[in-house]
């Protein structure tokens, strides 16, 4: 009696487990929000810095059209520094508009010396958008082109030092660095990405197998990373959002269904070109320059496999490790419903009702 109820407890458990999984898919599934883009020119003893406030924000920031309250909230919240000694803002501009919509904002900081060691500590525009991101590139003032240093800050990065003085390979080790942590983060963080692959490692039925699937995965996502990056293949979010969340509700009826699953790699193949197409607008928006283009792709797309690794390992293990428990077969259906209720929710939320609504009416 006690065996069995230990037995069943530990099924129960098991099984919370795999439904608090899929908690947070359905709660969020973006890993960054509005992005800016920075330009800091240095003159000297001189640092223009021109921030691009995205239109998304247009109506939060720029609520007064009082210079001072700006000037106030910039040396407050945007802060630079030269070799430890903090510059003083001399003075801002009036804010110019683009075609766009985002609005350019125009600071100048004065240095107490030459700039060689440039330090930005930034809280703009992280008060109006909690999961905001800004990449920053310096340039000299006598060739716009030369890149002295990048950053990307956000939340967990505020901040950033840039040495003026480094060569070109510690710049592109930066960067290769910093693109290969964002690809991590944004599988792990990509809650709809990684519920597909658990779906899809629930339903395989050996290392063998699941090696398969993920080398198909892989591949996909890369082709379709690359051709979108470089805007051979184009789909809007629109279009591309619903369908991956239509890929996680198919796997996981397909678990429930089909005991065997033979030719699944090719499945899965061709549902990761859909996940590829999703990775790209990450990149897109936060990629500086197009000599920045080819690292930051590789980078970002290593960042991605990386992550994937420590979602499909572990899991795998598991697996195998229960394989021959008699609860297993009820772990992977229950597994297999919660991520399917996760990707139909998600469906629900991606795709325009008045779509829905439209189509329903031309049919009647």
């Amino acid at each position: 009696m006690i065996n069995r109820l230990y037995k069943l407890l530990r099924y129960r458990a098991a099984s919370l487990f795999v439904l608090l999984l899929a908690v947070p898919a359905v709660q969020a599934h973006e890993s960054i929000g509005t992005v800016s883009h920075a330009l800091a020119v240095v003159d000297g003893k001189t640092v223009n810095y021109y921030l691009t406030v995205p239109q998304a924000l247009n109506r939060l920031m720029f609520a007064t059209t009082e210079t001072a309250y700006y000037q106030d909230y910039f040396r407050r919240t945007l802060l630079l520094s030269n070799e430890g000694q903090g510059c003083s803002l001399a003075a801002m501009s009036p804010f110019s508009t683009l075609k766009s919509g985002n609005q350019i904002v125009h600071l100048r900081y004065q240095c107490a010396g030459p700039v060689s060691s440039l330090a930005i500590a930034s809280e703009s525009l992280l008060d109006l958008d909690d999961k905001h991101v800004q990449t920053v590139r310096v340039v000299p003032a006598d060739d716009l082109k030369q890149v002295l240093g990048e950053a990307v800050l956000d939340l967990k990065h505020r901040s950033a030092q840039i040495d003026l003085s480094s060569a070109e390979a510690p710049l592109l080790l930066s960067r290769i660095k910093r693109f290969l942590a964002l690809g991590v983060e944004h599988i792990l963080t990509g809650y709809d990405h990684v519920l597909f692959i658990v779906a899809v490692i629930l339903g395989t039925v050996g290392i063998r197998e699941a090696v398969k699937v993920v080398t198909a995965f892989t591949l996909a996502h890369s082709i379709t990373l690359g051709l979108g990056f470089f805007g051979v293949v184009s789909l809007p979010a629109a279009i591309v959002e619903p369908l991956i969340a239509l890929t996680i509700v198919y796997v996981a009826i397909e678990n429930l269904w089909l005991r065997r699953h033979r030719l699944r790699w090719l499945l899965i193949f061709g549902f990761g070109l859909i996940h590829g197409l999703g990775f790209v607008g990450v990149l897109q928006e936060i990629t500086f320059s197009k000599g920045a283009l080819l690292s930051a792709l590789l980078a970002f797309n290593l960042g991605i496999e990386l992550g994937q690794l420590l979602i499909v390992v572990p899991l795998v293990a598991l697996l195998l490790l229960w394989r021959e428990r008699s609860w297993q077969p009820r772990l992977i259906r229950y597994g297999s419903i919660a991520t399917g209720v996760a990707g139909l929710v998600w469906l629900l939320e991606r795709v325009p009702m008045q779509a829905v609504f439209g189509v329903v009416r031309d049919a009647v």
